[in-house]
């Protein structure tokens, strides 16, 4: 059934207990409620799970649908259009589930100059260069503390730092475990040659011939199934590349599958037999093979803590035994329990943490206005805030309405484009039009930052000029030792794979982190505020969905109950879309992709100087933003700010194609659509042409030498107008 999933059905009951009468409801009376284009076939299907499960029975005239008297109750909630549904009939509610009791060992006093406070962590800190051992633990038991205090160990015990390897799963992560181990490792000569990456990084640095230049024409999954393959068989560069480490690390293991744990398993078996390896992992947090947005997994593949265990000689197996997260009683037990139920009853882990989760639930479900009422009412600094959905698509609706208060805030979470620092493309265009060439000097830069800092602080905020020249002196590749070549960063802007450093943490500039559960893996805030979807019948796999989520919170953990509107997906995309109750369509736009720079710059190049001098002037704080089209500019659709026709994006052709394939949902014929409005711009990026890009136009200096540009990221369901025939 094309609608077949938690969100529709559950969308179904509720519209039934909102027109409940007396001899039942009509599918065409739930069609019209729903206002999402839902067809008769759509929702008889649905009706038909829920009778199958005892909600709700047919009546004896055709088409005519009512509640079950036996049916458990639910809080009251209010409709988008105001109405109050029906008091569900009364039932005795089975008491909430209870988690297994489970021995707190406590935190240990004692640290040591590794960072260490339990046993447990020294025992796998300490053990020989040449181990092997495979480290589980939960979250908050130290594993990412553990890891670095690995390294700066192996580092005093006289390992050379070019000779370990330390790799993660996010960018953030291998930010701030290359700070820790600078940190624990002070003293050590050349420290920071420890190779610190991300799990895409290694693989890119291998298969283009550890040149760390972009792969032409290669997706990321394309570049790790082929560097898998290489590093199955080696070539001598890539054999002497292995062979050069002593130890290997990888953090957070867990959420390697597919082509990623197959990589990083070959790549353990393709060391030397002396050289050794610590593995950390946790398969009660194993969500990656869970999918972000529906339900479901996504196809059986052997999971990495299998292929581990396929290695020869097997590896040494140990845990942490102490839980650092929190000195919260009730969150101790609670994050304690919760694993062990996971681990011990997956069977039936999620209808049991569910329930428990469920009792902790304070007020009645909420639509996404007031669920961003909720984020404001929280009472603690925005900084300290971390607030969890289980879907992208929410993420979306409850930073639409946050924006709508004026409340800053951070987004996290998949399908979002990499934003490189903005500062790149304002100071090198500053030095180049300063100086009048592309090869610049340290002190070109210095000039040029400082007059940037003086313009607009936003831009540089969280940066010193120490790491600006560490970094550009990485990416301008191709000067002498005391310049950098403004052309080599505007090609590896350009490219697919960036360094880890250059890209920023999340999209935003400050306020309280909106995630999904998936992408704030590896975060942890003082407080965090998680919403639980209306769902009844969820999947075994979704309890460690719930386990992660309720396991990011220090100090405080309240959870909600989100009642999420309906949102359907594009086949080959997987960009998620509506029909709102006006009619219209809504649509995200702003993924990865979804802005093309060699169009941008096409359509804005008599406007180029305004166009980038707008976006240099960009402040962190989201504007309202729209794409228009117009003849003048080629029938391209591009973003501008509301009153203003400069076009600072042009989206992509495939961005173009999803918002036609979404029209043609509501009608066959339509064209795509001309204008999308109630878009936000929220954040400011580097990007860079490459070389072979054909431009056919002329541009003004610097950016015709420089190819370096301010790009805005676009976020927010947009709605479309325009597309009929």
């Amino acid at each position: 059934m094309a609608q077949d999933d938690s969100a529709f059905v559950e969308a179904i009951f509720d519209a039934i207990c909102v027109l409940a009468k007396p001899d039942g409801v009509r599918v065409n009376e739930i069609c019209r409620a729903l206002s999402n284009g839902a067809t008769s076939h759509d929702v008889e299907a649905a009706l038909q799970r829920l009778l199958r499960v005892g909600r709700v029975k047919r009546n004896d005239l055709k088409g005519i649908w009512r509640l079950v008297d036996a049916v458990n109750p639910s809080p009251s909630i209010v409709s988008p259009t105001g109405r109050r549904p029906s008091a569900r009939p009364a039932a005795a509610v089975p008491p909430p589930a209870t988690l297994p009791l489970v021995h707190d060992r406590g935190i240990p006093a004692e640290v040591d100059e590794d960072g260490v406070v339990d046993p447990s962590q020294r025992a796998v800190i300490r053990d020989a260069v040449t181990s092997r051992q495979v480290v589980a633990a939960g979250p908050g038991f130290g594993k990412t503390a553990v890891a670095c205090g690995r390294v700066a160990w192996l580092l005093r015990d006289g390992v050379e730092p070019a000779k370990i390897l330390l790799l993660s799963f996010t960018r953030t992560a291998v930010r701030e475990m290359r700070a820790r181990i600078l940190e624990l490792a002070r003293g050590v000569p050349d420290a920071n040659a420890v190779e610190v990456r991300t799990i895409d990084s290694f693989a890119w640095r291998v298969r283009t011939g550890l040149s760390e230049r972009p792969g032409e024409g290669q997706s990321y999954s394309q570049n790790i199934d082929e560097t898998a393959t290489m590093l199955d068989a080696p070539s001598p560069e890539v054999r002497e590349y292995l062979d050069g480490f002593d130890h290997v690390v990888v953090d957070e293991s867990q959420d390697l599958v597919g082509a990623r744990a197959r990589l990083i398993a070959t790549m353990l078996r393709s060391l030397r037999p002396d050289a050794g390896w610590t593995v950390f992992l946790d398969p009660a947090q194993a969500i990656y093979d869970w999918s972000e947005e529906c339900d479901g997994a996504r196809g059986p593949q052997p999971s990495f803590e299998e292929l581990l265990s396929a290695l020869t000689p097997r590896p040494a197996y140990r845990e942490l035994q102490h839980l650092h997260r929190t000195r919260d009683v009730g969150l101790r037990a609670l994050l304690l329990g919760a694993r062990k139920l996971v681990l011990d009853a997956p069977d039936n882990a999620c209808r049991n943490l569910r329930s428990v989760l469920d009792a902790r639930v304070t007020g009645e479900p909420l639509f996404a206005s007031a669920a961003a009422e909720s984020i404001l009412a929280c009472g603690c600094a925005p900084e300290d805030l971390l607030v969890l959905v289980r879907r992208r698509a929410e993420a979306l609706e409850v930073s639409s309405r946050l924006t709508e208060k004026g409340v800053a805030h951070r987004l996290r979470f998949g399908g979002l484009p990499q934003v490189a620092a903005p500062w790149i493309a304002v100071v090198l265009n500053y030095a180049c039009l300063q100086t009048g060439s592309t090869r610049v000097s340290r002190s070109d830069v210095e000039d040029a930052w400082a007059a940037v800092v003086e313009m607009n602080a936003w831009l540089t905020a969280g940066w010193n000029f120490e790491q600006v020249w560490s970094l550009l002196r990485r990416l301008g590749k191709g000067g002498t030792k005391s310049t950098i070549d403004i052309a080599a960063v505007a090609t590896r802007l350009a490219g697919q794979s960036l360094p880890d450093d250059v890209v920023q943490r999340e999209v935003g500039a400050s306020g309280p982190i909106l995630s999904t559960v998936h992408g704030s893996k590896g975060r942890e805030s003082k407080h965090a505020l998680l919403f639980l979807t209306r769902q009844h019948d969820v999947e075994p796999g979704e309890a460690r969905v719930m386990y992660v989520g309720l396991s990011r919170a220090k100090e405080r953990l309240d959870v909600r109950t989100l009642h999420a509107a309906h949102w359907r997906y594009l086949e080959n995309s997987g960009r998620p879309w509506r029909k709102t109750e006006s009619g219209h369509q809504q649509v995200e736009v702003g993924r990865a992709g979804d802005l093309d720079l060699a169009r941008t710059v096409k359509v804005a190049a008599l406007d180029l100087e305004t166009q980038q001098g707008v976006l240099a002037a960009f402040d962190g704080r989201p504007r309202a933003i729209h794409i228009e089209t117009s003849e003048a500019r080629d029938w391209v659709r591009y973003a501008a700010v509301e009153g203003s026709t400069i076009p600072l994006a042009a989206l992509s052709r495939d961005c173009e194609d999803d918002l036609r394939a979404v029209a043609r949902r509501v009608d066959a014929k339509a064209r795509t659509p001309m204008r999308v409005k109630h878009l936000r711009w929220f954040d400011l990026g580097s990007t860079g042409l490459s070389p072979e890009a054909s431009m056919k136009v002329s541009l003004p200096e610097p950016w015709n030498s420089t190819r370096l540009f301010l790009t805005p990221v676009l976020v927010g369901p947009g709605v479309l107008f325009g597309a009929s025939k």
